[in-house]
């Protein structure tokens, strides 16, 4: 018996979406759970000019939260395949692409896109450094696409 939490995409195989502060701290988690079949996610992160000052606290607290939860069954079975697209190493980014490498046991690649070239030379290193999931996950950052 399937249990599905109240929105449910079964069939849904490539998931693309902008991540703004709001999706990453509350609507991430449930399209995660809700898209068992997932192969192919690609993020593509929202910027905003200034963070609210309570941001770092508040943003600390939600994801604790829900990482603390049950691994989604996409990252555990089905994920493949990773795009971050306009990454600027802001604290959510990281932490995304961290919970991403942590727990996606079958993914193969993770692509970086990063708007400024300098954060490139600060990315690849890093990325590396981060522990993964799967031993076959290949990981690339480049410009932006």
């Amino acid at each position: 018996m399937l249990i599905c939490p109240e929105y449910c995409f079964l069939n849904l195989a490539r998931l693309e979406i902008t991540i703004s502060d709001f999706i990453v701290r509350v609507m991430f988690p449930v399209f995660l759970r809700a898209s068992q079949e997932l192969n192919v996610l690609i993020l593509r992160m929202e910027h905003t000019e200034k963070p609210d000052a309570n941001f770092s606290e508040s943003f600390d607290s939600e994801w604790n939260a829900w990482v603390r939860e049950e691994v989604p069954l996409c990252l555990l079975k089905e994920l493949r395949e990773v795009k971050i697209k306009s990454y600027q190493d802001g604290c959510r980014e990281r932490k995304t692409i961290e919970y991403l490498l942590d727990c996606s046991k079958v993914l193969l690649k993770m692509s970086v896109y990063v708007v400024k070239p300098g954060i490139k030379l600060q990315v690849s290193p890093w990325i590396s450094d981060v522990p993964k999931a799967s031993k076959n996950c290949q990981l690339k950052a480049g410009s932006s696409v």
